[in-house]
């Protein structure tokens, strides 16, 4: 997501509404941020399934207000560019975010899942490239969220 100036608007350009392929411009560009970022990624795989298990209650809480705040200015950011999330905006966000940290683990198999890939090519049905399955993920919540919006 582009990072919001002291103002609060986004650096990056806005996007025309009417051009259909906007979604695509803008993930086209987003993509490589978080690929870039991975630590980010790391933190984000292991946020609820490590992390949010081995601290105290108030450590889990104050980590929770701050993802709630973090939730809804980038839920803030992406209705600007995508009007269409409405309401959902925050789930939608919540949810990619959830998404980043599952694709980031599946993408990145343990040596054993690559010798079974070696050793059976058929399963790499189910190997997942960081890269393609971030743009894909997200794309497939939006559209889903919009498509129920207007249903």
């Amino acid at each position: 997501m582009p990072r919001a100036t002291a103002r609060g608007s986004p650096r990056s350009p806005r996007l025309n509404r009417d051009d259909p392929g906007r979604s695509r411009t803008r993930k086209d560009r987003e993509r490589p941020l978080l690929a870039k970022r991975r630590i980010l990624c790391d933190l984000l795989s292991a946020q609820a399934g490590v992390l949010e298990h081995n601290v105290s209650p108030q450590v889990a809480a104050r980590h929770m207000h701050a993802a709630v705040d973090n939730v809804a200015g980038l839920a803030a950011l992406a209705e600007q560019h995508l009007p269409e999330l409405g309401e959902s905006a925050p789930q939608s966000t919540a949810a990619m975010i959830m998404a980043v940290g599952a694709v980031w683990t599946h993408a990145r198999p343990s040596p054993a899942m690559l010798a079974a890939y070696e050793a059976d090519p058929s399963l790499t049905a189910f190997q997942l490239d960081f890269t393609t399955a971030l743009q894909e993920k997200p794309a497939t919540l939006i559209a889903g969220t919009i498509a129920r919006a207007s249903a």
